[in-house]
């Protein structure tokens, strides 16, 4: 068990202080700036594939589904989670989320747009369908081993510190736009609750960003 955690450990740390603006502030004067996004994501393939190569499995299993329906529910509602996650990244700027959109714009020798507050498809549903795909991904399967269990388990700390981060980094960055977008729009659990009420104020939202 130590290993495994020490390894989902260091995935988190590398997550969330690389992704921090005081570390960014500071990485930037040693890496172009147009690299640092690359860079945060080769460090972080380089932890993903540590994680993989040192992972010590656990035995037994937590469940085994054998009815066919339920396990193939459950399949397909992995496939959905993990669908999401890649989805979610090109509702947002797919490109730009992997480094390669700075990158393009250093070749053309022109300033990289300022990244824009997204509150359509997903996002009118929930803040973060990106982390909301990962728990889906992680915790959707018909045959949960005590291995798998424990890695969705810390996935999923890791993921709720995370999400308490990026929450608060968003808040500083955009302001009143978001905080409006937050208490109508939940976490990451998608609720039909007052969506009307939710889909009218999201409207607004996207007319005064666009007015701006």
């Amino acid at each position: 068990l130590g290993v495994n955690a020490g390894l989902i450990a260091l995935f988190g740390l590398q997550h969330s202080i690389m992704a921090r603006p005081g570390f960014k502030r500071g990485w930037k004067q040693i890496v172009p700036t147009s690299l640092e996004r690359s860079v945060y994501v080769v460090a972080t393939g380089i932890v993903t594939c540590m994680t993989c190569m040192l992972w010590q499995p656990l035995a037994g299993d937590v469940w085994h589904v054998h009815n066919s329906v339920l396990a193939a529910t459950l399949t397909a509602l992995q496939l959905l989670g993990w669908s999401i996650v890649v989805a979610s990244s090109f509702m947002i700027d797919h490109f730009e989320l992997f480094g390669l959109q700075q990158v393009y714009y250093r070749l053309i020798d022109q300033p990289v747009p300022r990244p824009t507050f997204t509150k359509k498809y997903l996002y009118r549903f929930v803040r973060h369908p990106l982390q909301m795909g990962m728990l889906m991904g992680v915790w959707a399967t018909p045959h949960m081993s005590t291995s798998h269990m424990f890695l969705s388990a810390m996935m999923t700390m890791y993921i709720t510190v995370g999400l308490y981060l990026e929450e608060r980094d968003l808040a500083t960055f955009l302001g009143r736009d978001y905080e409006l977008y937050r208490r109508q729009v939940p976490m990451i659990l998608p609720l039909s609750r007052g969506f009307t009420a939710k889909s009218e104020a999201l409207d607004q939202l996207n007319a005064d960003s666009a007015a701006s």
